[in-house]
């Protein structure tokens, strides 16, 4: 018998009805559309204030409309716009954050000690950006803070302000947070070429920023259905750390199943840089550790996101060595950058790297989360790679699509019942075919591998306690990145 849900069996009326039913007629994968999502600190008060409400998403399209919507110079308008810079085509969604009611802005200062033997430019950087001073000879130390101070506040992008006095420029946060202290101010980068002679410059770097804000409020005013696939998150505190790795560990869960990673930043030394690391073990934390770069770390984690979300979105089997992280600077040559050694040391501990290439271009060296270990402490390589993770949210997200687009009211049976073409009843033997059937799809598109291997292996039940459940137990195996090649060449005399 034939199953037309549309017609009911008891209508009485004649005439000839069509029920045009799609759910066979798409065959191939799913595309699913990516969705990033940013958490960043706005301004709330003041003329630089955003118009968006604290807490409340914004979709950005435009660099502008960051601006507009959480204040320029914010982490997060600058973190959207880093973002954009390596990803202007998914969709991008963004949480403003106001400051911690307890919380203290980071200071440093720029002093100026010796004045200049021959005028030039003075180029000085701050969180990676340029602000550049004429220099004369005649120019006090007191008069070159002052054009320094006058610089810097005309430029609303840059994430401080400044005061001058007596040849020292105070630099401020323009929020409050530990997030400050991480703003990169320097004189002399390798890339600005040569600065005034005999002008004498110190940098004290910026500290004392204190308190960040939580990210449990913003996490409560997400909607808890919706799948975020990305998700930058400047702040590098355990709490909020901890906090992020718990939702997406829930939202990882088979009843919820809405995965995403998370990505931070860390821009430090290697001694730094490898405690971090060593302290986090999730999955769903893409920690990049670029060395001391100027670039601000909320804007590596969202050129991280943007390049990884952008390649997954075309072809997420593909290894994300060599891509480019674009508007990340390099660290200075020598010890800024981290050597083949401890490149190799910090991921073992659970961070990603980078490199810089012969163009003077970062790019990504291998892309890992900080997972290293069961909760038993056991070593686990099973999700250090996040090519991994991301072609297993692929693959359930295909599952669940596939059954709920073409099974959506069908009835169970055991295999001994007889089905017809039309007649929509499942068994076992019925899912298994189809389950290999959709492997087969995902092996001829590259994405995972030994077809063999899985119709051996797979098994479909139907539950003893629960009549209605289909159970599957299936291995699939995701396909590998060639990340390295090793060769012996035994010579011949």
């Amino acid at each position: 018998m034939i199953d037309i849900s549309e017609v009911p069996l008891d209508l009485l009326r004649p005439g000839a009805f069509v029920f045009v039913d799609p759910s066979l007629a798409f065959e191939g994968l799913p595309v699913f559309s990516q969705r990033m999502v940013i958490f960043g600190q706005m301004f709330t008060a003041g003329a630089a204030a955003g118009t968006a409400a604290p807490l409340t998403f914004k979709t950005i399209t435009r660099d502008e409309e960051a601006d507009i919507y959480f204040g320029p110079g914010s982490i997060a308008a600058r973190a959207a716009r880093a973002l954009r810079k390596n990803n202007a085509y998914h969709e991008l969604h963004v949480m403003g954050l106001a400051d911690d009611g307890a919380a203290t802005a980071a200071t440093g200062s720029i002093a100026f000690t010796v004045q200049a033997t021959r005028p030039g430019t003075a180029t000085f950087r701050i969180a990676g950006q340029r602000v550049q001073i004429a220099v004369k000879t005649s120019d006090t130390v007191t008069a070159l803070a002052t054009k320094l101070e006058t610089a810097v506040n005309a430029d609303k992008q840059l994430p401080v302000t400044a005061v001058a006095a007596l040849g020292v420029v105070t630099l401020t946060a323009r929020w409050a947070g530990e997030t400050g202290n991480a703003i990169d101010v320097r004189y002399g980068y390798f890339k600005d070429g040569e600065q005034p002679s005999g002008l004498a410059v110190t940098i004290t770097a910026m500290a004392t920023g204190a308190t960040n804000p939580d990210v449990t409020d913003a996490i409560a005013a997400m909607d808890a259905l919706e799948t975020y696939d990305t998700f930058v998150n400047p702040y590098t505190d355990t709490n909020n750390l901890d906090v992020l790795e718990a939702e997406l560990a829930d939202r990882f869960t088979a009843t919820r199943a809405v995965d995403g990673v998370a990505f931070s930043a860390f821009a430090g030394t290697y001694a730094n840089s490898a405690t971090l690391a060593d302290g986090r073990n999730s999955p769903f934390t893409q920690l990049c550790l670029p060395g001391l770069t100027p670039t601000a770390p909320w804007e590596v984690a969202a050129a991280m996101a943007g390049v990884t979300t952008y390649a997954d979105g075309t072809e997420p089997g593909r290894p994300y060595q060599t891509l480019a992280l674009d508007g990340v600077q390099p660290p200075d040559p020598g010890v800024a950058r981290f050597d083949d050694q401890e490149r190799q040391l910090l991921l073992t501990k659970g961070g990603g790297t980078v490199k810089v290439d012969a163009g003077g271009r970062v790019v990504i060296e291998r892309a890992v989360t900080s997972y290293k270990t069961t909760a038993s402490g056991a070593a686990d390589p099973s999700l250090r790679d996040l090519n991994t993770l991301r072609l297993m949210s692929y693959y359930r997200r295909s599952v669940v699509n596939t059954w709920q687009r073409k099974f959506p009211r069908h009835k169970l049976a055991g295999n001994d019942q007889p089905v017809n073409l039309g007649q929509a009843i499942m068994t076992p033997a019925g899912a298994k075919a189809e389950m290999i059937a959709h492997y087969e799809k995902l092996v001829s598109a590259g994405l995972f591998q030994d077809l063999a291997a899985y119709k051996d292996t797979i098994l479909v039940e139907i539950d003893a306690n629960q009549p209605g459940r289909l159970n599957i137990f299936d291995r699939p195996k995701p396909i590998g990145q060639l990340r390295q090649t090793a060769m012996r060449a035994a010579f011949r005399l």
